[in-house]
């Protein structure tokens, strides 16, 4: 079967992956853009290093015990075997990739859901492909098409005229509409972009501090005030970000001139806190766009050494943070969003239920929760 014409960047690594499972995904903006399809799953990329995967895996342990903890002895040493199993498994993939975005796979989608007011689309199938069938992801958010498919933009245009309006949506308007100048609304937005990293599981997981750029202690080895850096983050494993930050309107088009600044001065070495002469690992570039770059400006960002990694509109809509903290100066777990879980009764009839369907002879049966 021909591979999908279109794809999506699933914003989680491979550890979140591998380790919680390709289930569903959230865009509470427009699911219905994802919904009922046949799509490739790219894995976007900001990992660097083993000791960073090794980090992540740290936070998802301490996470998956969390919610094993009420389950017996035999079910936790099975649960914890079985979670070691999927981070062996990442570790494999991550390796065999270099942690790079890829397209890997894909799957088939259902209809979109609205659940207590967050949207959503679930994984109906998702299928891995072959080592040798795997396709390098130009980056990118929302839906997109596949490398090699002809069409002016790479990304599909989406129709957000009925979209649902998020609460990081409600204080980028608070931030547009109380602020008293463009310098003003752009500190208030790196501010929330550097709580946001870390916050968020997918980056403080990695990440040990993040400066705004006049707290980085090489600002001065780069000259001038606007060098096209609004923050600098470092890994566990002691590399170094160049962070970019964009309050844009959602429906701007970011050109080639707006990026040039900040690729020419993340490619540049400084000395590190111990004197020794270093370089940005990774570039990542944080805007409040629907659409991103436009040709010219993708066009220069391909086969970036360090690599460049966009998170948009979507991406930061659907982060699991209490954007309501954050804008209040909350970071860290306090301000994580937590997934919900089912209650202690619910999980007794679940299991129950499992075990009525291990009996061959229970071939119908019916559970209603209130």
């Amino acid at each position: 079967m021909d591979k999908p014409l279109q794809y999506f960047v699933v914003r989680s690594p491979f550890a979140q992956l591998i380790v919680t499972g390709v289930k569903t995904f959230e865009y509470r903006t427009n699911a219905k853009t994802f919904a009922n399809k046949r799509l490739a799953v790219a894995i976007s990329q900001y990992t660097a290093t083993d000791n960073d995967l090794e980090a992540e895996f740290g936070y998802w342990q301490k996470q998956f015990s969390k919610s094993i903890k009420k389950q017996s002895a035999s079910e936790q040493d099975a649960a914890q075997e079985a979670f070691q199993k999927a981070c062996r498994k990442a570790k494999t993939l991550f390796g065999k990739t270099n942690g790079s975005g890829m397209i890997i796979g894909e799957v088939e989608t259902g209809d979109a859901m609205e659940s207590n007011g967050d949207f959503g689309v679930p994984i109906l199938s998702f299928k891995l492909w072959p080592e040798t069938e795997w396709i390098k992801s130009p980056g990118g958010l929302g839906i997109r098409y596949m490398p090699g498919v002809e069409h002016e933009t790479r990304e599909i245009k989406m129709d957000y005229s009925n979209a649902y309006k998020s609460t990081f949506t409600r204080i980028l308007d608070k931030y547009r509409q109380d602020s008293l100048s463009q310098k003003q609304k752009g500190y208030k937005f790196e501010l929330l972009m550097q709580r946001y990293l870390q916050t968020d599981p997918i980056f403080a997981s990695s990440l040990s501090n993040v400066w705004l750029w006049d707290e980085f202690f090489a600002k001065d080895q780069f000259g001038g005030k606007d060098v096209g850096i609004d923050l600098v983050a470092e890994t566990t494993g002691g590399n170094y970000w160049a962070i970019q930050c964009k309050c844009y309107k959602a429906d701007a088009i970011i050109d080639k001139p707006a990026v040039d600044t900040f690729l020419a001065t993340s490619g540049k070495t400084f000395k590190d806190k111990d004197g020794n002469k270093v370089h940005f690992a990774y570039r990542l570039w944080l805007d409040t766009t629907e659409h991103g770059f436009n040709k010219e400006a993708l066009n220069s960002l391909e086969n970036q050494d360090p690599e460049f990694h966009r998170v948009g509109l979507l991406e930061l809509e659907n982060a699991m943070v209490d954007w309501d903290r954050l804008d209040k100066g909350s970071c860290g777990e306090n301000a994580q969003v937590q997934k919900k879980q089912p209650r202690d009764h619910q999980k007794e009839a679940i299991a129950k239920v499992h075990e009525y369907f291990k009996d061959e002879k229970h071939e119908r049966g019916k559970l209603i929760m209130a």
